[in-house]
């Protein structure tokens, strides 16, 4: 009988300036051979903002995911599926934008080090509640130093790109360095 692996995971993201938003999911997956995963991950986003457009932005996901790992130290990832955008308020018709999110990853680790890269699109709203296209890449690196200790260090760059005629602050591009020492404590 094949391994089962289940997950499920839900999160809350507090006040921002100008919004309120929340955020939950919950994801399955299933290991359907010794190298093949599938799965699936559904959820709402909500941002309601505070300023003068008082906008009530809602979006729904179901992202089916598919993970191959031909060997103990490759793993890739892909998903891919629909998403749709509910946009009140703020002195307009009622609006319905119809998105995708989509993804694709990998990892390699070799010995004590692991690299993995990954890019992503996806329709969403952004904090002033209007319907965005948003794209990024991600790259990181870690090293183990011993049994507990590792480093760790990661880019990601990101444009956000409004679909409508009041996108809100136009083109946003972001670009974020990370890094990090680690120690496990058992």
């Amino acid at each position: 009988m094949p391994a089962q692996r289940e997950n499920t995971r839900c999160s809350w993201i507090g006040s921002r300036p100008a919004s309120a938003a929340s955020v939950s999911s919950a994801g399955w997956s299933r290991q359907l051979r010794a190298s093949w995963t599938t799965g699936v991950t559904a959820g709402i986003t909500n941002i309601v903002t505070d300023d003068d457009a008082k906008r009530d932005t809602t979006t729904v996901f179901a992202t089916p995911q598919l993970g191959y790992q031909p060997t103990p130290t490759q793993t890739f990832d892909f998903s891919l599926g629909p998403s749709l955008t509910f946009l009140r308020g703020g002195g307009r018709d009622d609006e319905i934008t119809p998105g995708i999110r989509a993804s694709i990853g990998a990892s390699y680790e070799t010995g004590p080090t692991s690299f993995s890269a990954s890019a992503s699109n996806s329709t969403r709203p952004s904090d002033e509640g209007v319907s965005s296209n948003v794209a990024s890449l991600r790259a990181s690196v870690s090293r183990r130093l011993d049994a507990t200790q590792s480093l760790t260090a990661g880019a990601r760059a990101s444009l956000q790109t409004p679909l409508d005629d009041d996108g809100g602050d136009g083109e946003i591009r972001r670009v974020s360095l990370n890094g990090g020492y680690n120690i496990e404590i058992n």
